[in-house]
């Protein structure tokens, strides 16, 4: 079983309220205590046994239960999970109860519940994926849903209720530790409290706070059980006359609601009863704040004076009145004008301000500070006082924070610090003032940054900077190393320049030359020249006749290839192009070299591959090895629908708790109806909450959803059905908002013969129904508000006709118009000073609400009227023209039963038909005019103030045309742009900085639509025809009046029932939408230095005691004393095209669905690829592309014509060519499929114009037969055939029906029925044959014919039949250890009686030095594109380390090269594929497959020492380079250190120093030590800071994990690089803390910290951590030795190997001798975690490997040591031996296999392990198949998934509730991996009689974990990439399809990885009854 997150919990010993009256146990429980305070975990369990014995012996209870836990909570961290798990902890408490009475009882089965909440709680995100099962699931509980737990919890804590309810006299004090108190700081004697009582309180918990998903119902049901219980135990409780412990619960369980004003009631209303309990008035207090706080506590501490409740309210009392302060203030201000500040301020009305000079020669700001005066005198010290003064503020008595702008005096441009303090800078006391501090920068200019360009302006005038000089460099500081650059830059006359695109891609430093202020923005290396606006582009769009296609078929393309610049676009006529087909996998399939014809087009086909995986196909067209293009398509093994189902639109009002009534429709795609058929439906509600009725858009929440009701019906003689429910709404919701729900209707239809299709429909009903929108944009123009739509629509956006009225008033601004900004400053809650005064002091700063609309006063209305959308949804304001440009609200209301549902909607009004004088910075305004090609726009740019300077960019289809500064005021200048034939959108954008504000304007110049100078019109064409006809269409393509039009055409027609898998259509855009073009570039300048904000930090931090004692916590909780829960040949897949002949499909072979041709006379007349029953195909031409749609050959030995060429696409005519009228004609054959086809024509010209035509045409005949067959038939099953006879004639029609069975290679007539059928007219009737499944057959052909006096109609088509015999493969994994003998019996096969099983082949295979899949593991990382540090180093580290493994082992070079000879250097996804599943190309790792020997043969990069040499010496230097000057690394080049990251990298080079790499591996002029030394100052620096400021809080010495690593990193480098005398107490500080740190239950962390002990002399240390990490490893006889907390997680320290190999070395380096046996058993754990997963090539690789080597016993030459003997026999384990690996691998042939063979006996003599496994492979009948598993278990079962008042439930399957046709089963697999597995295979067979309900294939997630799932026609396969250890639900969904007996195959999982862990179900029957 899986555990998850942590498995044991050191606690301290817990003090109960007694002793044990057994002196010897008291004794053990003080050992245990103190063995557990070490980590002792192993050596506990003896002394806990002891105590259990004795426990119970004594019938001490108490102790007992303790004991229980702590065996419990040990065994479940050290014991493997199939020895110990939750299931073994509850069947021990269980077994206890059932042997116990009285109180012991109730509080075991109390337990007994918390474990299963316990449970629940950790794996509830596992359980909410998992559907009910009916009756409960009978597994062990990690299968559970959440249903089973939710009665079992409540049922044993009610048992727990009532046992204990009989005897009230027991108590608490009675139960020593059982309970403890988390109020023990009151008085109140818990001692007496009843255990009946304390149980009551702890179930009134769980009910208050558990986490199921809840039916109305039943929160109904807890709620009042819950208020029940409380109200019984506050009854009982008072009745004791414990006033109080009364109060405390009733406080306790009010809190427990968690609303703060119910709260605050209840305790008010508990002061006046109880006005003596003090611990009440420290509750109260906590609910109040301000005045009544402090009225409040003076009187409460007159009534208890002197007490600890007196002394808890004036602490609380001294800092409601204590002195706060906090400030924001903008980062860059302007010069010698008042500096505004916003101040939040608490019982104080002034602040002192110091201003100092920042005279620092760094350009950085963030400067680093710590707490304490003596930093602010260093400060004030170091930097002169400008000045120094007070600032009144209001004045406040109400002990509350309030907030205001205040006014710093003007400054000089400069940079400062502003100094803060709460007291005259001369009496500032440490923690006792508070004083804070930030930089500011005052400066009348600015620069702006867009990536590689900036600008310059005056930030006052807004003028832009001209010809004025940039200073910028990469540093803060000027530096002498290699690293530091400087340049200056000059800018143009807009102000604007270029930053060197080298320089890009960091922070930089820039400021004005000779000005002291700087700017530190980062620039990204991202940086789009714009240069390159004139380069050409190729666009290739690509047509197929399809969007989804089958393996085998024909997919069929057509690529129109245009070429484009900025301003033109044409076709790329006669030029060679490349079309790629490429796989899911992303292979290439097959590609061709093409040449575009003269309208750039190319056209062709692909056969798609039989086999490989399934999912998206890649069509790409390349120029040059260039895309130009790519399209993709599904390949996927679907069946063709016959039928859809369509709700109707909900198109009424409806109302809560009255009944709604939804219509649906089932229609055939033939254009029948499908009448009779069977509805079962389920009505699901979901609560919106809330749904903005008559509002703005809304962030709704969806809430659970409920069954409300569910059932059947049927279609009616339309095949129209409707569902009828009641919209009740939730009970106990409440909201001041209209409550809204949404009712989510599921239908599945259910036709006569079978077919099952579905649908589903929300219905929203709420409180208010009818929405009303004003369709206004936010900013409105005289022209829209003169004539705007309104619109009423139901809740599901229908239209819905309704009477309202509108009304629009002004919204006036409290003050007059100014150009202002908030500047990001809070403005508080009042105001310093008066209007005028503020305006004086801030011109441009907004005050108060004056900018916030939504605060402003409504004028008088200036336009109202009523409408009627059932008139007119049109309002005419004829009076907008004269409205003045401003702020409006738009009023509404629409009227629902009377009652107004009103809507309000703001609009800015912007009246460009008046000559008003602009309000804003800046304004481009234009007349509302079209251009078009030849005419000049006239823009206007103006402002609110003359002078103001705006930067203009006009941009024509991306490109910029004109760019300049304008000098604009009130009256505007015009600006001209003359627009040209090729522009298709052109945009004008203004921006204008003054007054330190920035604001702009856009406008997009109105250009006469492109109107399509193409018109494709269908001239003849018929919309129904019958199968087979002749048809003769013709088409015309017209230009715009008489003008000629040549033009190419693609015309084309399919199935159009595939767009029910996925929508196709050929309407693709050929030239680029105008919206792909570039921004304006004046959007993407950075302004945020306008008015960011500075970071204000506290100097000297004032700390006030807010410690309040008193806290309403639970009065005693049930203790669990830490207990934590969270402790062969391969089976094709495919269906495979077959002719005649061809291979033979192997005996057994019964998963490969094989499509065969039927039996004709002449070879050339055999079809290529005859579609599979279900899923026609058309022929494979072979001839010209345009020859598909030739008629196909007649049917000439039949008198009733039988329907055969069923193909899917009907023609694809990629080059049709008009004539000199424009005209189109072509002929095709209809195929004879019945279905609806849709038709596409797409027209294209030599300039890329285009036109679309799309119509629908239906086959059908007067009488039709539609056959239901399954996808395919197996061997012996026994099924019903159905199809149904449908009659469109006017008179209703009785004959005969059909059904014959032939050999499709034979023709041989296998079976043949008639019936009679009847059918009404315009009706359907369906027809049924009882057949069984001929043996020996391998493609049958299915022929069903219908005949009515002249009427017949008859379908053909074939079905492969698979046997019902399979190969079976069943594994037995063998293993061995250093001293071992092991004998494994594979009993399965030994004991076989089976009389159908027929053997095949016996393999033993074992790798004898596993090691050596490792090593080949090792990396040799290349250059990536874009190198962080982490990177650089990682390739550092690895490439020195593995050449430091290859120099030291040589052995390592020859086994490379002869495995490399031979071709064994192979991915174990490659290997022993006979032995698998699945074949690698069929899965989706065949890339990671590659990927892993890409990276085993870049290994021989590693034995060329020379390029070692030179890589490594290159690599060094970029490291060095990507240094910054304060020693530290980033994360990128140019970014800030990080202290992680700087640890990191010198861990790595202390690693190397230890393995001997530095001086040994790494060229010794690569200057690496100088690189080190200014890291490790760095990280002693920064770490020193980080102890400074820890001592300040008293935290001195206190370590974090970071802390750890860093003296971890830091003891590497001890001599050599010694530590400065200035960091000795805190080396000292944080070596004693680690010494005297109890274990961290972080593995890593703690094996660091071993280390370190080690390598500063404490060996007993560092001894008891080694000791303590091993007394909590498993220890197994397989894995080795390991530990169950060590899961992979996100942070630094979570991951599994590399914490192994941090042990390992710990272990190795404290004591090597003492510890070396568990060295070795460690070393096991990583090979075998080597085995079933792939290791990524990175730097834990490497060190992994490393410790295999160098750690312990060598393990390279072990394969020598291993004897084994098969049978009794001996196996020579060297002559065909792999050499390394000592891999061997041996087969027995059926002749060869006896009983003997399966017994395997295995002695090692030599270190290390070796393991393998011997595979059985048999052919059996799928019936007969037993299951079998290995270190995967599996457990199948079918289920119906049936429909309840409570939700869908799984149903079992019985005679009494068989399956049904149309039913839908679900597969319920439980599934448990015992270790961590990479690349799992589970393929699930299903009977014939099923369909599955998913056919695309794709990445899913649910729930449990991730995985590809791919449907075949015959089993799905699903691929799991990464399955961590642990159990497992796994459910998906089939639909019973066609009643009968099938056989329903077995289910098969396997590890891709280890061959050898796989397991499959046994084969059962399936019985679906009509």
């Amino acid at each position: 079983m899986k555990k998850i997150g942590l498995y044991l919990m050191i606690l301290a010993p817990i003090v109960g309220f007694g002793q044990s009256s057994n002196g010897r146990i008291q004794e053990l429980w003080n050992i245990i205590h103190k063995q557990e305070e070490n980590a002792e975990v192993k050596s506990m369990l003896p002394n806990v046994k002891e105590v259990l014995l004795l426990s119970k012996k004594n019938k001490d209870y108490s102790s007992m239960m303790k004991a229980m836990f702590y065996e419990a909570k040990i065994n479940i961290l050290i014991e493997e999970d199939n020895k110990f798990d939750v299931n073994t902890v509850l069947d021990l408490f269980i077994a206890e109860s059932n042997k116990t009475t009285g109180t012991s009882k109730a509080i075991l089965d109390t337990y007994i519940a918390e474990i299963y909440n316990m449970y629940y709680t950790a794996n509830k995100y596992k359980l909410r994926g998992r559907t009910s099962v009916e009756g409960g699931a009978k597994a062990s509980i990690e299968y559970w849903t959440e249903e089973d737990f939710k009665r079992e919890i409540d049922k044993y804590y009610q048992r727990g209720l009532t046992i204990a309810a009989r005897d009230k006299t027991a108590v608490i004090g009675g139960w020593a530790d059982v309970f403890y108190l988390s109020a023990s700081n009151l008085t109140i004697d818990w001692k007496k409290f009843t255990v009946y009582d304390a149980l009551r309180l702890n179930y009134i918990e769980n009910l208050q706070h558990n986490s199921f998903n809840l039916t109305d119902q039943e929160r109904k049901v807890i709620k009042e059980k819950r208020e029940q219980l409380q109200t019984e135990l506050l009854k009982d409780v008072l009745a004791t006359g414990d006033q109080a412990m009364y109060v405390y619960i009733e406080m306790y369980l009010t809190a427990s609601n968690g609303d703060s004003e119910v709260i605050k009631e209840k305790y008010a209303s508990l002061l006046k009863d109880y006005p003596k309990e003090p611990f009440l008035y420290e509750g109260y207090a906590k609910y109040l704040k301000g005045i009544e706080l402090i009225t409040f506590i003076d009187k409460a501490i007159q009534l208890f004076p002197g007490t600890k409740t007196a002394e808890n309210l004036l602490a609380e009392k001294k800092y409601a009145e204590g002195i706060r302060l906090n400030y924001s203030v903008n980062e860059y201000v302007l010069d010698e004008q008042a500096i505004p500040v916003s101040i939040g301020h608490q019982n104080t009305d002034k602040v002192y301000v110091k201003i100092l000079k920042n005279t620092n020669a760094s350009k950085q700001v963030d400067r680093f500070y710590s707490f304490g005066d003596k930093e602010y005198y260093a400060l004030e010290k170091e930097m002169p006082t400008v000045t120094s003064y007070e600032l009144k503020l209001g004045e406040f008595k109400d002990y509350e924070m309030h907030r205001t702008i205040a006014a710093l005096k003007p400054l000089a441009a400069g940079r400062y610090y502003v100094v803060f303090s709460s007291v005259p800078f001369d009496q500032i006391k440490e923690n006792a003032s508070d004083v804070q501090i930030s930089h500011i920068n005052v400066t009348p200019n600015v620069i702006v940054v867009n990536q590689g360009k900036l600008r310059a302006y005056d930030r006052k005038s807004g003028k832009p900077l001209s010809n004025t000089k940039i200073h910028i460099s990469n540093e803060s500081e000027r530096r002498d190393n290699s690293n530091y650059w400087e340049t200056v830059i000059t800018t143009d006359s807009n102000g604007d320049a270029t930053i060197d695109v080298s320089k890009l891609g960091s922070y930089l430093f820039m400021n004005i030359k000779d000005e002291k202020v700087y700017y530190s923005p980062y620039v990204s290396r991202y940086y789009n020249n714009s240069a390159n606006e004139d380069e050409i582009t190729y666009k290739a769009t690509i047509l197929t006749d399809r969007a989804i296609y089958r393996p085998s078929q024909v997919l069929y393309f057509k690529s129109i290839v245009g070429k484009k610049t900025k301003l033109s676009e044409q076709v790329f006529a006669k030029a060679k192009v490349t079309v790629v087909l490429s796989d899911a996998n992303g292979n290439e399939v097959s590609k061709q070299e093409l040449m575009t014809n003269e309208f750039g087009s190319v056209n062709g086909q692909f056969v798609l591959p039989a086999n490989g995986r399934l999912g998206n196909y890649e069509i790409e067209v390349k120029i040059n090895e260039t895309n130009a293009g790519w399209h993709n398509v599904l390949v996927e093994e679907y069946k063709r629908p016959k039928f859809e189902v369509v709700f109707d639109e909900p198109k009424a009002i409806y109302k809560l708790n009255e009944e709604v009534a939804i219509t649906g429709k089932a229609k055939a795609f033939l254009g029948s109806n499908i009448d009779n058929a069977k509805v079962v439906y389920r009505v699901e509600r979901q609560e919106i909450w809330p749904r903005w009725i008559c509002g703005p858009s809304f962030p709704y929440h969806y809430d659970r959803s409920e069954t409300m009701t569910q059932g059947e019906t049927v279609t009616d003689a339309s095949g129209n059905f409707t569902v009828k429910f009641t919209a009740l709404p939730k009970e106990g919701s409440t909201s001041t908002l209209a409550r809204t729900f949404s009712y989510n209707i599921y239908a599945d239809v259910i036709d006569q013969n079978g077919e099952t299709h579905s649908s589903t429909q929300t219905v929203v009903v709420g409180e208010k129904n009818i929405e009303l929108a004003i369709e206004l944009p936010v900013v409105t123009s005289a022209k829209e508000l003169s004539n705007f739509s309104v619109s009423t629509k139901n809740l599901n956006g229908v239209d819905y006709p309704s009477q309202g009225e509108l009304t629009i008033y002004p919204l006036i601004a409290p003050t007059s118009k100014r150009i202002t900004d908030k500047f990001n400053l809070n403005e508080g809650d009042y105001q310093l000073y008066n209007y005028a005064e503020f305006v004086a002091l801030f011109p441009n700063l907004t005050y108060g609400d004056e900018a916030d609309s939504d605060k402003w006063k409504e004028g008088a209305s200036v336009f109202n009227t009523s409408f009627d959308t059932a008139k007119n949804s049109k309002i005419t304001y004829e009076g907008a023209k004269d409205l003045p440009s401003g702020n409006y609200m738009i009023k509404g209301y629409v009227l629902e039963n009377g009652v107004k549902n009103e809507v309000e909607k703001k609009i800015v009004f912007r009246n460009e038909e008046l000559k008003e004088v602009s309000t804003v910075l800046v304004e481009l305004k234009t007349k509302q005019k079209t251009y078009q090609a030849g005419d000049k726009a006239t823009i206007e740019v103006r402002s609110a103030e003359d002078n103001t300077y705006v930067y203009v960019e006009v941009q024509a289809n991306g490109k910029i045309l004109t760019k300049k500064v304008m000098k604009v005021g009130k009256k505007g200048s015009n600006l001209d742009i003359s627009i040209k034939q090729d522009y298709k959108k052109v945009t004008v954008s203004a921006l204008a900085l003054k007054h330190n504000i920035a604001a702009q304007d856009g406008h997009e110049v109105a250009l006469k639509g492109e109107e399509s100078k193409l018109q494709l019109v269908i001239e003849s064409f018929r919309d129904k025809v019958e199968p087979g006809a002749k048809e003769k269409w013709s088409l015309k393509v017209k230009g715009q009046g008489k003008e000629q039009v040549i033009a190419e055409l693609l015309a084309t027609m399919y199935d159009e029932s595939l767009d029910q898998f996925t929508p196709h259509n050929l309407d693709l855009g050929l030239k680029e939408p105008k919206y792909y073009y570039e921004l304006p570039t004046i959007t993407k300048y950075d302004f945020s230095t306008l008015n960011g904000t500075g970071y204000f930090r506290s100097l000297v931090n004032q700390q006030y005691d807010r410690s309040m004692a008193f806290a309403i916590d639970r009065p005693m909780v049930l203790n669990t004393y830490g207990f934590n829960i969270f402790g062969g040949y391969g089976v094709l897949y495919g269906s495979s095209a077959r002719m005649k002949g061809q291979a033979v499909m192997m005996e057994g072979d019964a998963n490969k669905v094989f499509v065969a041709a039927p039996t004709v006379s002449k070879k050339e007349d055999i079809r290529e690829d005859v579609p599979m029953a279900g899923a026609p195909e058309m022929e494979n031409s072979k001839g010209d592309i345009q020859a598909v749609g030739s008629e196909s050959k007649a049917e000439t030995n039949n008198v009733t014509p039988v329907r055969k060429n069923l193909r899917e696409t009907a023609f694809f005519y990629p080059t049709l060519k008009t004539d000199e009228n424009g005209d189109v004609k072509f002929e095709f054959t209809m195929p004879e499929a019945l279905t609806k086809w849709k038709f596409m024509a797409v027209a294209h010209t030599k300039n890329l114009e285009q036109a679309y035509a799309e119509k629908s045409i239906v086959t059908q005949k007067e009488l039709m037969v539609i056959p239901n067959l399954p996808r395919f038939l197996r061997e012996g099953d026994k099924l019903t055939l159905s199809t149904k006879v449908v009659n469109l004639s006017d008179v209703t029609r009785k004959g005969k029906a059909t059904l014959q069975l032939h050999n499709a290679y034979s023709n041989e007539l296998l079976v043949e029925k008639v019936v009679d059928f009847l059918v009404n007219k315009d009706e359907s009737s369906a027809v049924n044959w009882d057949i069984e499944v001929p043996t020996g057959v391998e493609v049958v052909s299915c022929r069903v014919v219908a005949v009515s006096d002249n009427y017949s109609d008859g379908e053909e088509s074939v079905v492969p039949v698979l046997s019902n015999r399979i190969l079976v493969t069943e594994t037995m994994p063998i293993y061995v250890k250093e001293g071992q003998n092991k004998q494994f019996t594979f009993k399965d096969y030994e004991k076989n009686s089976s009389n159908t099983l027929q053997n095949h082949k016996l393999t033993l295979e074992l790798t004898t030095n596993p090691i050596w899949n490792a090593v080949f593991a090792l990396p040799y990382l290349q250059e990536s594109v874009y190198d962080s540090s982490e990177q650089v180093f990682g390739r550092v580290f690895a490439n020195a380390v593995a050449t430091k493994i290859l120099n030291d082992n040589p052995k390592i070079k020859t086994v490379f090269d002869q495995w490399n000879v031979k071709g064994e250097v192979a991915s174990k996804l490659e290997q022993n594929q006979e032995l698998k599943n699945i074949l690698l190309a069929e899965t989706p790792w065949a890339r990671e497959a590659a990927n892993e020997v890409e990276q085993m043969k870049r290994m021989a990069v590693l034995f060329d020492l020379n390029t070692m040499q030179n890589e490594l010496s290159n690599s060094l230097n970029k490291l060095t380079d990507l240094q910054n000057a304060d020693g530290g690394f980033s994360w990128f080049k140019g970014g800030k250190s990080d202290i992680y990251m700087t640890q990191s990298i010198v861990e790595g080079f202390g690693t190397l120093r230890r393995m001997g790499v530095l001086d040994n591996i790494l060229p010794i002029n690569s200057g690496y030590k100088t690189m080190l030394n200014q890291a490790i100052e760095y990280m002693d620096q920064v770490q020193y800071n980080s102890f400074v400021e820890q001592a300040k809080f008293g935290e001195k010495g206190k370590v974090t994990s970071i802390g750890t690593h860093y003296l971890y990193t830091r003891s590497f480098f001890i001599g050599e690089y010694g530590i400065n005398e200035k960091y000795s107490p805190m080396i000292t500080a944080i070596r004693k803390s680690i010494e005297s740190e109890k274990p961290s239950n972080n593995l890593y962390q703690d094996a660091m910290r071993a280390v370190i002990a080690k390598r500063f002399g404490v060996q007993k240390t560092a001894d008891n951590i080694v000791k303590g990490l091993l007394e909590t490893a498993v220890q197994s006889d397989e894995m080795g030795m390991y530990w169950k907390n060590n899961t992979a997680g996100w942070l630094w320290y979570q991951a599994p190997v590399e914490t192994q190999v941090a042990i390992i070395e710990a272990a190795n380096e404290v004591d090597q001798e003492k510890y070396s046996n568990a060295i070795e058993q460690m070393k096991v754990w990583l090979l075998k975690n080597k085995q079933t997963t792939g290791w990524a090539s990175t730097k834990s690789t490497t060190k992994a490997v490393y410790a295999l080597l160098n750690t312990g016993k060598s393990w390279m030459d072990t394969e020598k040591g291993i004897e084994v003997k098969v049978g009794g026999y001996p196996i020579n384990t060297t002559e065909t031996a792999q050499m390394g690996s000592g891999y061997i691998k041996q087969n027995w042939s059926k002749a060869e296999m006896t009983a003997k063979k399966g017994v395997v006996e295995l002695t090692k003599t030599s270190p290390g392990i070796a393991y393998g496994a011997m595979y059985w492979q048999y052919f059996e009948n799928l019936d007969a198949i037993n299951a079998a598993e290995t270190g995967i278990k599996m457990n199948k079962k079918l289920y119906v998934k049936a429909n309840t008042d409570k939700g869908q439930v799984l149903r079992e399957i019985t005679k009494e509730t068989p399956v049904k046709v149309g039913d839908v089963v679900t597969v319920r697999l439980e599934i448990n991996v015992d270790r961590d597995m990479d690349y799992v295979h589970l393929k699930d067979m299903r009977a014939s009689g099923f369909e599955p309900t998913n056919v695309l294939s794709g990445y899913r997630w649910k729930g449990e974990f991730g995985y590809y799932e791919e449907t075949r026609d015959a089993s799905t396969n699903f691929f799991i990439s990464r399955l961590r250890k642990g159990s497992y639900v796994f459910e998906y969904d089939l639909r019973a399809n066609v009643s009968g007996n099938f056989s329903n195959g077995i289910t098969t999982m396997q590890s891709m990885y280890a061959p050898e862990l796989s397991a499959h179900s046994e084969g059962v029957r399936v019985e679906i009854k009509n």
